[in-house]
């Protein structure tokens, strides 16, 4: 095991090293639920966004509008710590943030080749719990954490950070409402205010599709 994960980061410092404007480098893995319930798959799929684009490299805005990297597969050529924003701290999903730290300083490079196992389990945040409350556990996590990176990176990200920011807070406030909790959705529609144009004229729409 130790060889062949050894294999697998050198095969990614060699791919880093061959291609100098590359900052990020990962591969697919194989998900697998420890208790057989969910048949095996892979991720990210072929047939899914970035890897239907036909592309072999990616970029920053493209993980704006999905995190297609999955933890354990990713090598970064390493800005330094001294790099790292005080609210990474603050949130659950480190790892997208790191992945985006170093994304902003180059491309993202992809091996298509297997190199890895994802195991998920009952005691994991992203086990197959409902999806809707996977979205109340995280989500006022997830849109605080974009709301800062918005704010800390370039405004040429703004545009992306506001459009993933507007779909989560209106997603949020949806499956509140379906759950009859609207005294919290009203708190969160005060709270993201900034977002009010977009989220509450859709409200409407996303519950009757719901029913």
């Amino acid at each position: 095991m130790v060889f062949y994960i050894f294999f697998r980061l050198q095969k990614q410092v060699d791919y880093l090293e061959a291609n100098p404007d590359c900052t990020v480098c990962f591969h697919p893995v194989k998900v697998i639920y420890e208790d057989g319930s969910v048949e095996e798959t892979v991720y990210p799929e072929k047939n899914e966004f970035p890897l239907n684009t036909g592309r072999t490299d990616f970029n920053a805005f493209d993980l704006l509008r999905r995190n297609f990297i999955q933890t354990n597969s990713v090598v970064y050529r390493w800005v330094g710590v001294d790099k790292i924003p005080d609210f990474f701290k603050k949130h659950t999903a480190g790892d997208f943030q790191l992945h985006f730290l170093h994304a902003v300083n180059g491309k993202i490079g992809y091996i298509d080749e297997i190199m890895g196992v994802y195991r998920k389990h009952s005691g994991g945040i992203y086990w197959h719990v409902d999806e809707k409350e996977h979205v109340l556990k995280i989500g006022e996590d997830w849109i605080d954490m974009l709301i800062n990176m918005r704010n800390y990176y370039s405004n040429i990200y703004a545009e992306g950070f506001n459009d993933g920011i507007s779909w989560t807070i209106l997603d949020y406030i949806c499956i509140l409402c379906e759950k009859g909790n609207y005294d919290k959705a009203i708190h969160y529609l005060h709270k993201y205010i900034e977002f009010a144009s977009f989220v509450i004229p859709k409200i409407g729409d996303v519950l009757q599709v719901a029913k």
